[in-house]
C-alpha cells in the first residue's frame, strides 16, 4: 500500500490527478477493509498502515487531488461526493475542520454533477452545523460568484447575498 501511495503522489507532482486518485482509491478501497468500528476518528485509524505518509494527512491530501481531478474530468466529482462520505461516515470523531471540509466537497461536487438544488441543502446543512466557520459560507457563495462548473451560471447578487451571512463570523 505504501508503494501505491507514493506512486500517486508522484503522479500528483507530474499533474496526473486522474492517474493518481485512481490509485489513491484503491488505497482507501484496500484500507477501508483493516477500520474497525472502534476506530471513530482517523487518528484512531493510524495504527492499521505503517508507511511514508500517515493517514491523517493522507486522507486530506486524496480529498484534494479528487478536487483537481475534477477540472478534467467530470466523473470525478461522484468519487470525491463518495469518498468524503465515506470518511465522514467511517470516522465522524475526527478534528471538526477536517469533517467541515469534507461537507464542503460534497456540496462543491454536487454542484458539479450539475445538482445545485442537492448542493444548496448540503451547504445550508453544513452552515446551521458549522455558523461561526465562514469557509461554508465562502464555498457555498463561489459556486454563484466564480462559475466552476459549466452548469452553473454567474449570480453575483446571490453570491454576495451569501458572502455576506459570513460577516461577523469567525
Amino acid at each position: 500500500l505504501d508503494d501505491l501511495m507514493q506512486k500517486g503522489y508522484v503522479l500528483s507532482e507530474k499533474n496526473k490527478s486522474g492517474e493518481a486518485c485512481k490509485i489513491w482509491l484503491e488505497v482507501w478501497n484496500r484500507l477501508k477493509s483493516k477500520f474497525t468500528p472502534s476506530m471513530k476518528s482517523i487518528e484512531d485509524a493510524e495504527g492499521v498502515f505503517f508507511g511514508q505518509q500517515n493517514l491523517f494527512n493522507w486522507c486530506q491530501d486524496l480529498e484534494g487531488e479528487l478536487e483537481i481531478a475534477t477540472r478534467n474530468d467530470n466523473s470525478f466529482h461522484e468519487k470525491r461526493i463518495e469518498y468524503c462520505n465515506e470518511f465522514i461516515s467511517l470516522f465522524p470523531e475526527t478534528d471538526a475542520l477536517i469533517i467541515h471540509n469534507m461537507k464542503i466537497a460534497v456540496a462543491e461536487s454536487l454542484f458539479g454533477i450539475g445538482d445545485p438544488a442537492k448542493g444548496e441543502e448540503a451547504f445550508l446543512k453544513l452552515i446551521e452545523e458549522y455558523p461561526e466557520n465562514i469557509w461554508g459560507y465562502i464555498g457555498w457563495g463561489d459556486m454563484y460568484c466564480i462559475p466552476f462548473f459549466e452548469k452553473n451560471a454567474a449570480d453575483y447578487d446571490k453570491a454576495e447575498k451569501i458572502y455576506k451571512m459570513a460577516l461577523g463570523k469567525n
